[in-house]
């Protein structure tokens, strides 16, 4: 993918890529959203279920819960999803196989790295 996306980008262009440590996977990361809209509660929860320090992945399960202003369910989703966190030095090796300039800038709000390649 990476060297697809070199051959299409600009001389002059950029690409960034958000990502998340993967350090807070291995200790059970749990994110729960509440949305509220005029008719419908919505309730998204994200829990890690397992770790691979091996592989760097993680096998959570994401659900979503519709309510309608009853407080009924009228809508239920949960999805086991497979996540591989990549480790920085990973990140680099492949942007040097493909010849892209990396810059890595990390926000002082944010435990995020950005990734800036260019030509």
């Amino acid at each position: 993918m990476l060297q697809k996306l070199y051959q299409l980008i600009k001389p002059t262009g950029k690409i960034i890529i958000g990502i998340s440590s993967g350090e807070n996977a291995q200790h059970g990361l749990t994110f729960k959203h509440t949305i509220q809209s005029q008719d419908n509660t919505y309730f998204l929860t994200w829990v890690i279920d397992s770790f691979d320090s091996t592989t760097n992945t993680t096998t959570c399960t994401e659900k979503i819960i519709v309510k309608n202003t009853q407080g009924d369910v009228i809508d239920y989703v949960s999805a086991t999803i497979e996540q591989r966190w990549w480790r920085e030095n990973e990140i680099q090796d492949l942007c040097q196989n493909v010849n892209f300039n990396l810059e890595i800038k990390k926000l002082a709000y944010s435990t995020d790295l950005y990734y800036i390649l260019s030509k």
